[in-house]
């Protein structure tokens, strides 16, 4: 009862406002970027909370390319204004969706998450959520609804998701901005990648290190 009581005037909420802008996300969901600008550059309230509500629906469902939802950003606010905008609306959203998974969700998302991924945020939920962040190939939605269904704690979660996303956000949006080509996005998350692994296998190393040590403090 509680649960029906918290997410049905959300959900009515959000289907309110999908309903007022629909023709919003139509040009979304069709790419139509400019027309999408048009549309968003009205007054800055309203902006702020469409742009935020698409990021919302972006991080639960990808339905929309996340380039294409931070070039709109920048579009509108400018390079900096919209990639901060960008990158706070994705860890309120995040936030929002690991609790929402968490205390209301669980139930309708648990058989959709494949155990190997619940496996490795159990096991290492800070490296996973940090890497899948920085690495394109992990839906974004997909990493929010199994870190709500995991045991990965919230502080863990969302420092991951702000380091990694800072770093991931900032390339798409010198993309959307024509300062960096994609063949250099490409070679710059390699790069992200491989520090990434680094980071991974350093802490294995100390976590095993720990073990290897008997109680009095002597390494076996």
């Amino acid at each position: 009862m509680k649960k029906l009581v918290i997410t049905l005037p959300a959900l009515l909420l959000i289907t309110w406002l999908l309903y007022l802008h629909f023709d919003l996300f139509s040009y979304l969901f069709n790419g139509e970027t400019e027309k999408a600008q048009s549309y968003l550059a009205r007054n800055l309230p309203t902006t702020l909370l469409l742009t935020f509500l698409i990021m919302l629906i972006q991080h639960t469902f990808t339905i929309f390319p996340l380039l294409l939802v931070i070039s709109i950003n920048v579009l509108i606010f400018g390079l900096i204004p919209g990639f901060l905008w960008s990158w706070l609306a994705s860890i309120l959203s995040s936030a929002f969706i690991f609790y929402g998974v968490r205390y209301l969700f669980d139930d309708l998302v648990a058989r959709k998450i494949p155990k190997p991924i619940l496996h490795s945020l159990n096991d290492n939920g800070f490296i996973y959520v940090f890497q899948a962040r920085i690495i394109p190939f992990i839906p974004t939605s997909l990493v929010n609804l199994a870190a709500g269904l995991s045991h990965v704690r919230f502080l863990p979660f969302i420092l991951a998701t702000a380091l990694g996303n800072f770093i991931f956000f900032l390339l798409l949006a010198l993309v959307s901005e024509g300062i960096l080509e994609a063949s250099i996005e490409q070679f710059s998350l390699v790069g992200v990648a491989v520090v990434a692994l680094l980071i991974y296998l350093i802490v294995l190393w100390r976590k095993r290190r720990r073990k290897w040590k008997k109680p009095n403090g002597l390494e076996l």
